[in-house]
């Protein structure tokens, strides 16, 4: 489990202790959204990127598995 930093804590939803390997990243750019809900889990190497005013929403018992990259953007 990891430790986050939030640069934008208005522009994420959800709990705040989550399951998350220290070498994925969440990025939040641009008027993007993401929440998630309880369970959420990232594996090493997981990318999550949300960008201009895009919305993702991340239900409960979700996991991003190894390696792979969800991006999403309006624009």
């Amino acid at each position: 489990m990891g430790w986050t930093k939030f640069f934008h804590p208005t522009a994420f939803q959800g709990t705040a202790i989550f399951m998350s390997s220290p070498f994925s990243e969440i990025t939040i750019r641009h008027g993007g959204k993401l929440s998630v809900g309880r369970g959420f889990k990232m594996c090493d190497g997981a990318k999550l990127r949300v960008r201009h005013n895009g919305k993702c929403s991340m239900q409960n018992n979700v996991s991003v598995g190894s390696n792979c990259m969800i991006f999403v953007m309006i624009k």
